[in-house]
Parts: structure tokens; C-alpha cells; sequence
């Protein structure tokens, strides 16, 4: 993290000239960053009860901003809006625990993980919490639940097709 921002602030005063990124030319002109987040996935990012989204993405992206020299703004909208709004120009950039995969990589530029996680089973039910393969749940009737638009939700239609699955906007839901 310590890089990324060291980086940032290296470069951020050579932006104020003109940058060959369009979005980064668009940050500068506007004099701040939006910053697309759900706003549900602690601790990654969460909103607390005043309304304000707190964790460390949004930290990391205020450091971001201020090495720039702009102003943090950040859009909530649920998970699977995200890099919609990304690809419309509504958002200058993601951070909620998005995934690097191929499929993204071809039409949004990534900066590298600055966070890694892996793939985990929350249930009440014991056999669920003994699974310790993913065909273990490839059962039907089982019924499974993650973000739509997730990688999540990609793992269990490849390797549990015979749950039934609901996809959901937010980790409240």
C-alpha cells in the first residue's frame, strides 16, 4: 500500500501538466476523484450509521486523492453496478474487493492487488462447514447465495451447478 501510494504521490504533481489517461486528465480538470464502492463489505469498505463509508478502501482512496491533489468522492451503488458505471464514465474507478480476472482485465485496467482473499462458505449448518471441496455443496437442493456480478457467483455456476443459486446486490441483502 505504502508503494502504491509513494507512487501516486511521485507522479500526482507531474499529472497537473497533461496525462496520456483521459481519466486521469478528467480527475485533474474536475479537481476530484469518484470512486465507485458498495458500501456493505466491511472491512473492506462499510457505511457506518452517520451515512459515511468507512474501512480501508476508502482510506487507501483518500490517500490516493490527496497525493493527486483532488478531492475524494465516493459513489455507492450495489456490487454489481460497479464496473458498469466504470465503463459509462460515471465513476473514475472501483474499489470493493473487485477481482482481478482475465474477462475484467480486457476492458478495465487493473493496478495490481492490494488486497488478497480467497473463497469461503458463512452457514449455520454443520455438513455445510465441513465441505472442504466445492463438490462437497454440488447438491440439489442445496441453496447458495453471492453478489451478482461476483467472481463468486461465476465459482459456484462452474463448480457447484447443481445447487440452486440467488444472487444478491449487497452483502445486507
Amino acid at each position: 500500500l505504502l508503494a502504491l501510494v509513494a507512487s501516486i504521490a511521485f507522479t500526482g504533481q507531474a499529472l497537473a501538466a497533461k496525462s496520456p489517461s483521459p481519466t486521469l486528465n478528467r480527475i485533474l480538470e474536475r479537481g476530484s476523484m469518484i470512486v465507485g464502492m458498495a458500501g456493505d463489505m466491511p472491512p473492506l469498505n462499510m457505511t457506518n450509521k452517520d451515512g459515511i463509508v468507512v474501512g480501508m478502501e476508502p482510506d487507501l482512496a483518500g490517500y490516493m486523492a490527496e497525493a493527486m491533489g483532488v478531492k475524494l468522492q465516493i459513489e455507492t451503488m450495489p456490487f454489481g453496478d460497479l464496473l458498469g458505471a466504470l465503463e459509462r464514465g460515471e465513476i473514475d474507478m472501483v474499489m470493493s474487493g473487485m477481482t482481478i480476472t482475465p474477462s475484467r482485465n480486457l476492458k478495465f485496467a487493473y493496478v495490481g492487488p492490494y488486497f488478497v482473499s480467497g473463497k469461503c462458505v458463512l452457514t449455520k449448518e454443520e455438513t455445510l462447514a465441513g465441505a472442504e471441496e466445492a463438490g462437497d455443496l454440488n447438491t440439489e437442493g442445496r441453496k447458495l447465495t453471492a453478489l451478482k456480478g461476483s467472481t463468486s457467483e461465476k465459482f459456484i455456476s462452474a463448480l457447484i451447478p447443481n445447487a440452486s443459486y440467488v444472487p444478491v446486490a449487497g452483502y445486507n441483502d
